[in-house]
């Protein structure tokens, strides 16, 4: 079983080693999914065709370049030294292997979610309780069963497998490590509520005093951009090393 100590340990240093390049690469590609997003849901409402030819390009964007990302996330637990000319390269060299494990496990997890909006479907035409109780339900059984389907891009990334042993190397660490892995989400989670009762203070501070309205705004792009994304990458990607050494 992973030791969630030594993943947390691994990771910090891993992240501290290059965390403003870091952080300003994973700024950037947010925003630009995140323009291409906006201009999708603007493209439909002037052309359907422009619409579906925007959502391509966005999906195509969305699935690739966090995929080159977490290339780059996994280079600095090496000795390698981290350029945004990889990030471009690992896309160009592996983007279709990227594509199919990416829509492979997103039907996956989309299948494992899917008797939640069937019941949820259910509860809003009826409003039943028996429904709402099946939505909580399964809600929570479809959270332990996706566990085993984290990692498929993980896998391809850092070990360069074929799509169907994406999901069984998935599948195998996970269930090698199952309750380690529920720890890790209380962890980050954890992470990410005791930072933000240091950030959220300041940050309602500059918003109460207009004029620091800026100071708001980069403070909250530090802290998302810069810590809480892609240190939670870099904990996943400790994770699935430690997992790999010990099985």
């Amino acid at each position: 079983m992973v030791e969630i100590e030594k993943v947390i340990a691994d990771s910090w240093n891993a992240y501290k080693k290059g965390w403003k390049k870091i952080g300003t690469y994973t700024f950037f590609i947010f925003i630009i999914i995140g323009i291409l997003y906006l201009l999708t849901l603007l493209s439909f409402t002037i052309s359907f065709y422009l619409g579906g030819i925007i959502c391509l390009i966005y999906l195509f964007i969305s699935l690739t370049l966090p995929a080159g990302l977490l290339h780059l996330y996994n280079l600095s637990f090496t000795k390698k030294k981290i350029k945004l000319k990889l990030l471009f390269d690992f896309i160009s060299k592996n983007w279709i292997k990227i594509l199919k494990v990416s829509i492979l496990q997103f039907l996956i997890i989309a299948c494992i979610f899917s008797p939640i909006f069937i019941s949820l479907a259910f509860y809003y035409s009826t409003e039943s309780l028996i429904y709402l109780f099946l939505v909580i339900l399964f809600s929570f059984i479809s959270f332990l069963i996706s566990l085993f389907f984290v990692f498929p891009i993980y896998s391809f990334v850092i070990e360069k497998l074929s799509t169907i042993n994406c999901i069984k190397r998935s599948v195998y660490i996970v269930k090698n490590n199952y309750f380690s892995l529920i720890v890790l989400y209380f962890a980050i989670t954890l992470l990410a509520l005791f930072s933000s009762i240091i950030v959220l203070p300041l940050f309602l501070l500059f918003v109460i005093s207009i004029i620091l309205i800026p100071f708001a705004i980069i403070l909250i792009i530090l802290y998302l951009f810069y810590f809480i994304i892609p240190l939670t990458y870099f904990i996943f990607i400790s994770f699935y090393r430690n997992a790999i050494k010990r099985h």
